[in-house]
Protein backbone atom coordinates (compact mmCIF):
# COMPACT_ATOMS: atom_id res chain seq x y z
CA UNK A 1 0.00 0.00 0.00
CA UNK A 2 1.38 3.34 -0.99
CA UNK A 3 1.97 5.99 1.73
CA UNK A 4 -0.77 8.64 0.23
CA UNK A 5 -3.26 5.11 0.63
CA UNK A 6 -1.95 5.45 4.66
CA UNK A 7 -2.54 8.91 4.86
CA UNK A 8 -5.97 8.73 3.37
CA UNK A 9 -6.98 6.03 5.19
CA UNK A 10 -5.81 7.38 8.48
CA UNK A 11 -6.89 10.57 8.03
CA UNK A 12 -10.03 10.24 5.98
CA UNK A 13 -9.13 12.97 3.30
CA UNK A 14 -7.62 12.66 -0.11
CA UNK A 15 -4.26 14.95 -1.16
CA UNK A 16 -4.33 15.55 -4.44
CA UNK A 17 -1.23 16.82 -6.38
CA UNK A 18 -1.71 20.06 -7.19
CA UNK A 19 -1.87 21.26 -10.97
CA UNK A 20 0.51 23.16 -12.72
CA UNK A 21 0.05 26.92 -13.74
CA UNK A 22 0.20 27.58 -17.17
CA UNK A 23 2.06 30.74 -18.35
CA UNK A 24 -1.46 32.53 -18.23
CA UNK A 25 -2.37 31.72 -15.05
CA UNK A 26 1.27 32.79 -14.17
CA UNK A 27 0.77 36.32 -15.27
CA UNK A 28 -2.85 36.73 -14.04
CA UNK A 29 -1.28 35.80 -10.60
CA UNK A 30 1.30 37.60 -10.58
CA UNK A 31 -0.12 41.07 -12.13
CA UNK A 32 -3.79 41.25 -10.67
CA UNK A 33 -3.10 43.99 -7.81
CA UNK A 34 -6.47 43.72 -6.40
CA UNK A 35 -7.35 40.67 -3.91
CA UNK A 36 -9.97 38.12 -5.71
CA UNK A 37 -12.57 38.48 -2.84
CA UNK A 38 -12.65 42.14 -3.68
CA UNK A 39 -13.39 41.54 -7.14
CA UNK A 40 -16.19 38.88 -6.81
CA UNK A 41 -17.80 41.92 -4.22
CA UNK A 42 -17.25 44.30 -7.00
CA UNK A 43 -19.12 42.06 -9.31
CA UNK A 44 -21.58 41.25 -7.07
CA UNK A 45 -22.65 44.61 -6.68
CA UNK A 46 -22.96 45.12 -10.43
CA UNK A 47 -24.62 41.98 -10.31
CA UNK A 48 -27.16 42.90 -7.49
CA UNK A 49 -27.29 46.27 -9.95
CA UNK A 50 -27.75 44.45 -13.19
CA UNK A 51 -30.91 42.41 -11.56
CA UNK A 52 -33.00 45.39 -10.26
CA UNK A 53 -32.03 47.47 -13.34
CA UNK A 54 -33.72 44.60 -15.31
CA UNK A 55 -36.58 44.44 -12.91
CA UNK A 56 -37.88 48.18 -12.77
CA UNK A 57 -37.09 48.86 -16.33
CA UNK A 58 -40.51 48.45 -17.52
CA UNK A 59 -42.05 50.78 -14.68
CA UNK A 60 -40.91 53.33 -16.37
CA UNK A 61 -41.23 52.56 -20.08
CA UNK A 62 -44.95 51.75 -19.67
CA UNK A 63 -45.30 55.04 -19.05
CA UNK A 64 -44.53 55.77 -22.76
CA UNK A 65 -45.57 52.51 -23.98
CA UNK A 66 -49.57 53.35 -23.70
CA UNK A 67 -51.63 54.89 -25.56
CA UNK A 68 -53.80 57.30 -22.54
CA UNK A 69 -55.06 59.42 -25.63
CA UNK A 70 -57.91 56.65 -25.94
CA UNK A 71 -59.21 56.28 -22.75
CA UNK A 72 -59.22 60.20 -22.66
CA UNK A 73 -61.30 59.93 -25.98
CA UNK A 74 -64.13 57.78 -24.56
CA UNK A 75 -65.83 60.63 -22.91
CA UNK A 76 -65.59 62.41 -26.46
CA UNK A 77 -69.25 62.37 -28.91
CA UNK A 78 -68.05 61.59 -31.92
CA UNK A 79 -71.06 63.10 -33.40
CA UNK A 80 -70.11 67.02 -32.04
CA UNK A 81 -67.56 68.80 -33.72
CA UNK A 82 -64.57 68.69 -31.59
CA UNK A 83 -62.93 72.52 -30.17
CA UNK A 84 -59.56 73.57 -31.57
CA UNK A 85 -58.27 72.83 -27.87
CA UNK A 86 -58.75 69.47 -27.39
CA UNK A 87 -57.74 68.61 -31.29
CA UNK A 88 -54.26 71.19 -30.55
CA UNK A 89 -54.08 68.65 -26.81
CA UNK A 90 -54.66 65.22 -29.29
CA UNK A 91 -52.05 66.30 -31.91
CA UNK A 92 -49.33 67.22 -29.21
CA UNK A 93 -49.64 64.27 -27.61
CA UNK A 94 -49.54 62.05 -30.27
CA UNK A 95 -46.33 64.01 -30.93
CA UNK A 96 -44.99 64.20 -28.13
CA UNK A 97 -45.29 60.34 -27.97
CA UNK A 98 -45.37 58.80 -30.98
CA UNK A 99 -44.22 55.23 -29.84
CA UNK A 100 -47.32 55.36 -27.12
CA UNK A 101 -49.49 52.69 -29.41
CA UNK A 102 -50.52 50.35 -26.44
CA UNK A 103 -54.35 50.41 -25.20
CA UNK A 104 -53.91 48.75 -21.79
CA UNK A 105 -55.94 49.87 -18.92
CA UNK A 106 -54.67 50.39 -15.48
CA UNK A 107 -55.97 46.89 -14.29
CA UNK A 108 -53.75 45.33 -17.43
CA UNK A 109 -50.53 47.67 -16.40
CA UNK A 110 -51.23 46.26 -13.15
CA UNK A 111 -51.47 42.94 -14.03
CA UNK A 112 -48.11 42.96 -15.89
CA UNK A 113 -46.34 44.77 -13.75
CA UNK A 114 -47.22 42.13 -10.81
CA UNK A 115 -46.30 39.29 -13.31
CA UNK A 116 -42.52 39.72 -12.24
CA UNK A 117 -43.07 39.06 -8.67
CA UNK A 118 -44.56 35.71 -9.28
CA UNK A 119 -42.01 34.00 -10.83
CA UNK A 120 -39.62 35.00 -8.45
CA UNK A 121 -41.34 33.93 -5.09
CA UNK A 122 -41.28 30.59 -6.76
CA UNK A 123 -37.56 30.03 -7.44
CA UNK A 124 -36.20 31.90 -4.30
CA UNK A 125 -36.52 28.30 -2.08
CA UNK A 126 -35.38 26.48 -5.22
CA UNK A 127 -32.30 28.59 -5.95
CA UNK A 128 -31.21 28.61 -2.17
CA UNK A 129 -31.15 24.40 -2.92
CA UNK A 130 -29.39 24.60 -5.71
CA UNK A 131 -26.96 27.08 -5.33
CA UNK A 132 -25.95 24.70 -2.19
CA UNK A 133 -26.07 22.06 -4.42
CA UNK A 134 -24.16 22.77 -7.36
CA UNK A 135 -22.13 25.40 -5.84
CA UNK A 136 -23.69 29.69 -6.43
CA UNK A 137 -21.59 31.04 -9.62
CA UNK A 138 -23.67 29.32 -12.28
CA UNK A 139 -26.99 29.24 -10.26
CA UNK A 140 -26.80 33.15 -10.19
CA UNK A 141 -25.28 33.63 -13.36
CA UNK A 142 -27.19 31.43 -15.35
CA UNK A 143 -30.63 33.01 -13.62
CA UNK A 144 -29.52 36.52 -14.55
CA UNK A 145 -27.79 35.98 -17.92
CA UNK A 146 -31.86 33.91 -18.59
CA UNK A 147 -33.62 37.29 -17.19
CA UNK A 148 -31.27 39.50 -19.33
CA UNK A 149 -32.15 38.07 -22.54
CA UNK A 150 -35.85 38.02 -21.77
CA UNK A 151 -35.38 41.57 -21.27
CA UNK A 152 -33.89 42.16 -24.47
CA UNK A 153 -36.63 40.47 -26.35
CA UNK A 154 -39.12 42.63 -24.46
CA UNK A 155 -40.49 44.43 -27.61
CA UNK A 156 -40.55 41.56 -29.78
CA UNK A 157 -42.46 39.84 -27.42
CA UNK A 158 -45.10 42.49 -26.79
CA UNK A 159 -45.14 42.86 -30.77
CA UNK A 160 -46.13 39.57 -31.26
CA UNK A 161 -47.86 38.36 -28.38
CA UNK A 162 -48.97 41.62 -26.55
CA UNK A 163 -50.06 41.57 -22.98
CA UNK A 164 -50.21 38.16 -22.41
CA UNK A 165 -47.14 37.33 -23.66
CA UNK A 166 -45.74 40.19 -22.00
CA UNK A 167 -47.37 38.72 -18.35
CA UNK A 168 -45.75 35.27 -19.68
CA UNK A 169 -42.22 37.03 -19.77
CA UNK A 170 -42.25 38.56 -17.16
CA UNK A 171 -43.33 35.71 -15.03
CA UNK A 172 -40.09 34.19 -16.50
CA UNK A 173 -37.63 37.00 -15.91
CA UNK A 174 -38.71 37.00 -12.44
CA UNK A 175 -37.87 32.96 -12.10
CA UNK A 176 -34.52 34.12 -13.50
CA UNK A 177 -33.91 36.69 -10.74
CA UNK A 178 -35.10 34.43 -8.16
CA UNK A 179 -31.71 32.65 -7.19
CA UNK A 180 -30.09 35.98 -7.62
CA UNK A 181 -30.01 36.66 -3.36
CA UNK A 182 -29.53 32.61 -2.25
CA UNK A 183 -26.71 32.14 -4.94
CA UNK A 184 -24.97 35.43 -3.70
CA UNK A 185 -25.53 34.54 0.13
CA UNK A 186 -23.71 31.29 -0.79
CA UNK A 187 -21.36 32.63 -2.09
CA UNK A 188 -20.33 35.28 0.30
CA UNK A 189 -19.87 32.26 2.91
CA UNK A 190 -17.39 30.87 0.87
CA UNK A 191 -15.27 34.14 0.30
CA UNK A 192 -15.91 36.67 3.33
CA UNK A 193 -13.90 36.75 6.41
CA UNK A 194 -15.75 37.44 9.25
CA UNK A 195 -14.35 40.40 10.11
CA UNK A 196 -15.10 42.14 6.65
CA UNK A 197 -18.36 40.75 6.51
CA UNK A 198 -20.21 44.09 6.82
CA UNK A 199 -18.33 45.99 4.41
CA UNK A 200 -18.66 43.40 2.00
CA UNK A 201 -22.23 43.14 2.33
CA UNK A 202 -22.71 46.69 2.25
CA UNK A 203 -20.75 46.68 -1.27
CA UNK A 204 -22.72 44.05 -2.62
CA UNK A 205 -26.06 44.76 -1.59
CA UNK A 206 -25.73 48.34 -2.48
CA UNK A 207 -25.87 47.25 -5.45
CA UNK A 208 -29.65 46.92 -5.33
CA UNK A 209 -30.19 50.16 -4.32
CA UNK A 210 -27.91 51.57 -7.16
CA UNK A 211 -29.69 49.62 -9.44
CA UNK A 212 -33.43 51.17 -8.22
CA UNK A 213 -31.52 54.53 -8.96
CA UNK A 214 -29.68 53.74 -12.42
CA UNK A 215 -32.27 52.20 -13.53
CA UNK A 216 -34.90 55.44 -13.25
CA UNK A 217 -32.32 57.36 -14.61
CA UNK A 218 -30.94 55.90 -17.78
CA UNK A 219 -34.75 54.82 -18.90
CA UNK A 220 -35.87 58.70 -18.76
CA UNK A 221 -32.15 59.61 -20.59
CA UNK A 222 -33.22 56.70 -23.31
CA UNK A 223 -36.74 57.80 -23.60
CA UNK A 224 -36.30 61.27 -23.40
CA UNK A 225 -36.65 63.51 -26.44
CA UNK A 226 -39.52 61.38 -27.51
CA UNK A 227 -36.87 58.34 -28.31
CA UNK A 228 -38.73 54.78 -28.81
CA UNK A 229 -38.59 52.98 -25.28
CA UNK A 230 -37.71 49.67 -26.57
CA UNK A 231 -33.77 50.51 -26.57
CA UNK A 232 -34.88 51.01 -22.58
CA UNK A 233 -35.24 47.04 -23.11
CA UNK A 234 -32.06 46.42 -25.74
CA UNK A 235 -29.62 48.94 -23.37
CA UNK A 236 -30.24 46.70 -20.21
CA UNK A 237 -30.44 43.34 -22.18
CA UNK A 238 -26.64 44.28 -23.64
CA UNK A 239 -25.70 45.36 -19.93
CA UNK A 240 -26.74 41.93 -18.47
CA UNK A 241 -24.82 39.55 -20.85
CA UNK A 242 -21.65 42.05 -20.85
CA UNK A 243 -21.66 41.22 -16.75
CA UNK A 244 -22.33 37.86 -17.24
CA UNK A 245 -19.50 37.45 -19.37
CA UNK A 246 -17.45 38.95 -17.23
CA UNK A 247 -18.81 37.54 -14.20
CA UNK A 248 -17.87 34.21 -16.13
CA UNK A 249 -14.06 34.68 -16.20
CA UNK A 250 -13.41 36.54 -13.39
CA UNK A 251 -15.73 34.78 -10.31
CA UNK A 252 -15.73 31.30 -9.00
CA UNK A 253 -17.58 29.63 -6.41
CA UNK A 254 -15.07 29.38 -3.74
CA UNK A 255 -11.56 30.30 -3.35
CA UNK A 256 -10.26 26.78 -4.24
CA UNK A 257 -11.60 27.17 -7.26
CA UNK A 258 -10.03 30.51 -8.28
CA UNK A 259 -7.51 29.56 -10.94
CA UNK A 260 -5.43 32.65 -10.31
CA UNK A 261 -5.92 33.75 -7.10
CA UNK A 262 -2.84 33.92 -4.76
CA UNK A 263 -1.57 31.53 -2.85
CA UNK A 264 -1.39 33.82 -0.08
CA UNK A 265 -4.44 35.13 -0.48
CA UNK A 266 -5.68 31.10 -0.51
CA UNK A 267 -3.76 30.38 2.40
CA UNK A 268 -5.68 33.17 4.05
CA UNK A 269 -9.31 32.53 3.11
CA UNK A 270 -8.77 28.76 3.67
CA UNK A 271 -7.40 29.79 7.62
CA UNK A 272 -10.60 32.32 8.21
CA UNK A 273 -13.43 31.34 6.04
CA UNK A 274 -14.84 28.28 8.57
CA UNK A 275 -16.61 25.41 6.71
CA UNK A 276 -17.89 22.20 7.87
CA UNK A 277 -15.93 19.19 6.82
CA UNK A 278 -19.10 17.08 6.57
CA UNK A 279 -21.43 18.98 3.49
CA UNK A 280 -24.05 16.54 3.46
CA UNK A 281 -25.05 17.21 7.64
CA UNK A 282 -26.78 20.22 7.85
CA UNK A 283 -27.93 22.18 10.85
CA UNK A 284 -31.45 22.17 11.45
CA UNK A 285 -33.50 25.14 10.39
CA UNK A 286 -34.88 27.25 13.73
CA UNK A 287 -37.99 27.81 12.26
CA UNK A 288 -39.80 27.80 15.84
CA UNK A 289 -37.12 30.48 17.08
CA UNK A 290 -37.79 32.16 13.68
CA UNK A 291 -41.56 32.71 13.34
CA UNK A 292 -41.40 33.98 17.86
CA UNK A 293 -38.68 36.44 17.22
CA UNK A 294 -39.80 40.36 17.45
CA UNK A 295 -37.19 41.04 15.18
CA UNK A 296 -38.65 38.75 12.20
CA UNK A 297 -41.64 39.78 12.37
CA UNK A 298 -40.63 43.66 12.61
CA UNK A 299 -38.61 42.94 9.60
CA UNK A 300 -41.81 41.29 7.87
CA UNK A 301 -43.98 43.77 8.24
CA UNK A 302 -40.74 46.30 7.26
CA UNK A 303 -40.73 44.39 4.22
CA UNK A 304 -44.94 44.15 3.41
CA UNK A 305 -44.42 48.31 3.73
CA UNK A 306 -41.68 48.26 1.15
CA UNK A 307 -43.75 46.31 -1.50
CA UNK A 308 -47.15 48.25 -0.70
CA UNK A 309 -45.28 51.57 -1.65
CA UNK A 310 -43.14 49.97 -4.37
CA UNK A 311 -46.73 48.43 -5.75
CA UNK A 312 -48.32 52.09 -5.20
CA UNK A 313 -45.30 53.76 -7.01
CA UNK A 314 -46.36 51.68 -10.02
CA UNK A 315 -49.23 52.18 -10.20
CA UNK A 316 -49.12 56.22 -9.84
CA UNK A 317 -46.23 55.53 -12.86
CA UNK A 318 -48.83 53.84 -15.28
CA UNK A 319 -50.87 56.52 -14.92
CA UNK A 320 -48.18 59.29 -16.19
CA UNK A 321 -49.39 61.20 -19.01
Amino acid sequence: MSELQKNSLLNDKIFHEPKKDNTLVKTLRKYCCIQQRWVFGIMGMFGLCNAYTMRVSLNLAITQMVNRTKIETDHYNPDACPSDDFVRNITSKISERPYATLNWNEETQGLILSGFYYGYGITQFLGGYLAEKYKGKWILGIGLLSTAMFTFITPAVIRIGGSTWLFILRVLQGMGEGPTVPGMMIMMSRWTPPHQRAIQSALIFGGALLGNVFGAFISGVIMSGGRDWAYVFYFFGVFGVIWFILWTFLCYSEPNDHPFITKEELEYLNKTVTRAEITSKKDPVPWKAIFRSPAALVMTGDSTQWLQICQNICTMSSNLT
